[in-house]
């Protein structure tokens, strides 16, 4: 009797353990964790935003953020090859993709243009590729700000890419 009813108890606990329900609050937390482990918050500096860096980009290394309080520009670096810029302002995006347009050294071609922002490439004027980046504007509690890549370094279109992933993911802490 003893036996059965021990066969009986452990017959439960591999069913409960091993049921679908059992499973997902486990793989739930291990996709919050990573998300956790990949987003960075800006509230210290004064900028109720935060973002999300795919894992492609968190496997590069710790993301490092600078303030410069003069201009009030934040910079997000990581592994010193993939940084862009955050600031308040209120420019219209389509006057930056103007101001873009009427450069008198490198021309360029805007690609996955949206409302609030494009992938875009420079040229030389030999016509060779400079360079790939990124421009978002967004809104956050009647706030404007722009995010773009570093204009000072040199991303191919996947690199360019996967910045913008995370400029994308940019939103309000909640």
């Amino acid at each position: 009797m003893k036996v059965s009813s021990l066969f009986f108890f452990v017959g439960i606990f591999v069913l409960t353990a091993c049921s679908p329900t059992a499973m997902e609050p486990e793989q739930q937390s291990d996709s919050a964790l990573l998300e956790s482990q990949n987003r960075i918050e800006f509230v210290e500096f004064g900028y109720p935003i935060q973002a999300v860096m795919p894992a492609d980009l968190a496997d590069k290394g710790t993301a490092v953020v600078d303030f410069n309080s003069s201009s009030g520009e934040l910079t997000v670096n990581v592994d010193g090859g993939y940084t862009f810029h955050i600031m308040e302002d209120p420019t219209p995006l389509a006057q930056l993709r103007d101001d873009l347009r009427n450069d008198e050294v490198f021309s360029y071609t805007f690609y996955e243009e949206g409302d609030d922002g494009f992938l875009y490439e420079s040229a030389l004027p030999t016509g060779e590729t400079y360079s790939f980046h990124v421009m978002r504007s967004f809104d956050i509690d009647g706030r404007k700000f722009i995010a773009v890549t570093d204009d000072n370094l040199v991303y191919s279109k996947y690199e360019a890419r996967l910045v913008s992933e995370t400029i994308n993911s940019l939103s309000k802490v909640q």
